[in-house]
């Protein structure tokens, strides 16, 4: 385990901080923009927005109302292919010509 973050900190001695934090937070934004049409392309989006929305405030209620999250709730995704795309669209916007922006 930890690949993810191993990846991160390679990039980030490449890239150098900037670049690096401009790549893992890219990638994030990928992997959940792929996660979203995931869940919409199975039919379970609003059934797991509902449960997200339920997780984020359960803090709030009482130990009696809080529901336990089921493992077959949860959403696992692998890294690897939005830090791929990450990395090359970062790469691919900084060494476009500056006339087209």
């Amino acid at each position: 385990g930890g690949g993810d973050v191993k990846l991160f900190a390679a990039l980030g001695a490449l890239l150098g901080p900037l670049a690096g934090l401009g790549v893992e937070l890219s990638s994030l934004l990928v992997l959940a923009v792929v996660a979203l049409v995931a869940l919409a392309w199975r039919g379970q989006l609003f059934t797991w927005l509902k449960h997200t929305a339920e997780l984020a405030w359960s803090w709030v209620l009482p130990e009696a109302r809080r529901r336990p999250v089921a493992r077959e709730q949860l959403l696992t995704m692998p890294m690897g292919p939005a830090i791929c795309v990450a990395t090359w669209g970062f790469a691919t916007l900084q060494h476009l010509p500056a006339f087209f922006f």
